[in-house]
């Protein structure tokens, strides 16, 4: 299940460089790791995730597991507790710019993170909420798929406020000549979701600095074993 703390156990197992995940803020002022706005889809609940305490929201099933006192929606807090010490965080905001303060409280506490994290939104007046209030944290725009316009956009703002990136997700459109414009304005370039293994030795082989996936020890393997057999 995605954005719970045995979904990240697993990737930790199985290597992962870092994970994505998706943060709200709770009523009570909480950030909460959780992909929707509404809690329908995913759980028992009903209504916004903002419109509740995170301790109402940790006792929340998931739709998918009978054992939901194992599975809950966990705190960022949380993240930062059972990460092991090497890892990357990718912070997807899913809300406004009421988070830029509980994410400065957040770092105060774990300052260890701050070149650790990466934070990401597809609102650009976000995003340079961000900047300005986490100076020296990676910030990046994220670009929906196939969307050039987007992508242009997202450019300027990134360059006027010096942002460290773009997330775009993948689309067949992206190439060596996009690689080389992220490259010649010195930006991070980061794609989401690749699951398939040739997709991803050509991400790699035109310089995409952050690859996200679905199945870490499935590329983590498939990017290896082409290495050695070219080598």
């Amino acid at each position: 299940m995605e954005n719970t703390l045995p979904a990240f156990s697993r990737a930790w197992e199985q290597g992962a460089d870092g994970v994505e995940l998706d943060v709200h803020l709770s009523r009570d002022g909480q950030i909460v790791v959780f992909h929707d706005a509404y809690l329908e889809r995913l759980t028992e609940g009903e209504g916004r995730v903002a419109d509740h305490d995170a301790a109402a929201l940790s006792r929340l099933p998931f739709r998918r597991f009978h054992d939901w006192k194992a599975i809950h929606i966990p705190t960022l807090d949380d993240i930062a507790r059972t990460m092991p010490d090497d890892r990357k965080l990718f912070i997807e905001v899913k809300c406004g710019t009421e988070i830029v303060a509980p994410l400065v409280s957040f770092l105060e506490r774990y300052p260890g993170l701050k070149s650790r994290i990466r934070l990401l939104s597809f609102d650009p007046d976000v995003a340079e909420a961000l900047e300005e209030g986490l100076p020296g944290t990676g910030v990046y725009i994220n670009v929906a798929p196939g969307d050039p316009i987007g992508l242009e956009l997202a450019f300027q703002r990134a360059a006027r406020k010096r942002l460290e990136g773009i997330s775009i997700g993948y689309h067949s459109g992206i190439n060596h000549e996009v690689a080389a414009m992220f490259h010649r304005n010195r930006f991070g370039f980061a794609v989401w979701t690749v699951n398939d293994i040739e997709t991803a030795r050509t991400m790699r082989d035109i310089g995409v600095d952050f690859l996200m996936t679905d199945y870490p020890a499935r590329m983590m393997d498939g990017l290896k074993s082409s290495v050695e057999s070219a080598g």
